[in-house]
């Protein structure tokens, strides 16, 4: 029960335990909030400023997206944080240099490691450096020398040469001799006597 006077449930016949003012006790279920019989309106407590409940609307909007930013900005950090602690813990691997040549001219070629510039090779005698690949005969990925290595290595790699043959330059002696002349086939017909 509610008293009509002051508003609050008690559960007396008669007079209400808390204003003691006698009255009719009506029941919760059959009144509607702010429509109690006996307290008028104005009593009510209402909101003196319609513009006081957007700016309180406004300062909840603004907390609210300062907590989503924040949240955003401690999942990147977490992120960077684990990218750094797994880089640490990843092993490094190097690339090593095979020469590839059958005489194996010429002397080792230094491992490096990833971001560091690819070496060059310089020519042999008969043989043009002309690159880097991952497979021995040439049909793998190829690098360019002098760039920086920046493929991903998940274990160790090894960059195999390529090589050209250097064409053969004919010597002084034999470009002074001259080239023979080619005499064209001959055919029968010059070759038989006229008939008369």
């Amino acid at each position: 029960m509610i008293c009509p006077h002051c508003g609050r449930k008690t559960d007396t016949g008669e007079t209400c335990r808390y204003c003691h003012r006698q009255t009719e006790f009506i029941s919760r279920t059959c009144s509607r909030p702010g429509k109690i019989p006996g307290i008028d309106e104005h009593s009510v407590a209402r909101p003196k400023n319609p513009a006081s409940s957007s700016g309180l609307l406004a300062v909840i909007l603004v907390v609210a997206v300062i907590t989503c930013a924040l949240e955003i900005l401690g999942v990147l950090q977490l992120r960077q944080l684990r990218a750094a602690t797994s880089a640490a813990k990843a092993p490094v691997y190097t690339v090593c240099f095979d020469r590839n040549l059958p005489d194996e001219q010429g002397a080792d070629v230094p491992s490096i490691s990833r971001g560091q510039t690819v070496p060059t090779l310089q020519d042999t005698g008969s043989w043009r450096f002309t690159g880097w690949n991952t497979k021995p005969e040439g049909n793998g990925m190829g690098v360019n020398p002098g760039d920086p290595f920046d493929l991903p290595l998940w274990e160790p790699l090894t960059l195999y040469a390529q090589w050209e043959p250097v064409p053969e330059v004919p010597t002084e002696a034999e470009a002074s001799l001259p080239e023979a002349e080619e005499t064209p086939p001959s055919t029968d017909a010059e070759t038989e006597p006229a008939r008369e």
